[in-house]
């Protein structure tokens, strides 16, 4: 079985311990091909755009969705890309065409499933809502737990590129209570950019200022670029905005 993927990308989330904070996830111009083989009596390997964040999370689905629903199958995976892309993403398609193998095309019920399976086996928000993306035909979206998900009503694209990958180093701020407030307004203030109603310069120079208060993460600083900082499996990605394809007023982007 072989499935091609834009790669989608939590691009507002700060992930806070012990918060239930908003996930906004746009559609970048990145592709992804994943393709998947059963095999006879050989553990999962995963060929090509791989980590050992990304293989063991895929082991541990596997491993719950063996227990879940008694199945006895193992897996060699091919990933090709043309240029990086974000481990979380690459767990979502990859687990999502081995549902698909398993129990054909997805539905709402069978992505709700997979994310039980998610916050079993430890993933987070952002993956929770990346789950999400083949309901909304490519749309971007804002996702909270608990509260689903509000589509913008056109499809939106983000040209970019992974220019640096950061550790995570999780020291918990002075008033946590504000910081979570301020990543929620953020990942809500950036959702209305898309729609033209909110400065994005500003609102991701917040969020920037999150990731590097809660975790040390820090971006270039070079003036009219864009860069944004997305969470991956265990790291963050450090990404360079070349251009956003339908928003309003985009000769400012």
């Amino acid at each position: 079985m072989k499935k091609e993927f834009f790669e989608f990308i939590p691009i507002a989330f700060i992930p806070l311990p012990g918060r239930n904070n908003p996930v906004v996830v746009v559609k970048t111009s990145n592709t992804a091909i994943v393709e998947l083989e059963e095999v006879e009596g050989e553990n999962l390997e995963i060929w090509g755009a791989s980590s050992n964040e990304l293989i063991n999370s895929v082991a541990a689905f596997i491993k719950k969705l063996k227990k879940e629903t008694g199945i006895d199958t193992e897996f060699k995976v091919k990933v090709y890309i043309a240029k990086e892309i974000n481990d979380a993403f690459l767990y979502v398609a990859i687990t999502n065409t081995i549902i698909e193998y398993l129990g054909g095309s997805l539905d709402r019920d069978m992505i709700e499933s997979a994310q039980v399976i998610d916050a079993e086996v430890g993933c987070d928000n952002s993956i929770l809502a990346l789950r999400e993306f083949s309901l909304y035909a490519g749309k971007p979206y804002i996702w909270r737990r608990g509260e689903g998900a509000i589509t913008l009503d056109k499809e939106i694209m983000f040209d970019l590129d992974t220019v640096d990958e950061s550790l995570m180093d999780f020291i918990e701020p002075i008033n946590y209570d504000i910081i979570t407030h301020l990543a929620g307004l953020g990942s809500i203030a950036l959702f209305n950019s898309l729609k033209g109603k909110e400065d994005l310069r500003r609102v991701v120079r917040l969020m920037n200022a999150l990731w590097y208060l809660v975790y040390g993460v820090t971006v270039p600083n070079t003036g009219k670029d864009i860069y944004v900082v997305v969470k991956g499996l265990g790291k963050a990605y450090i990404n360079l905005v070349r251009k956003i394809i339908g928003v309003e007023d985009d000769e400012d982007n």
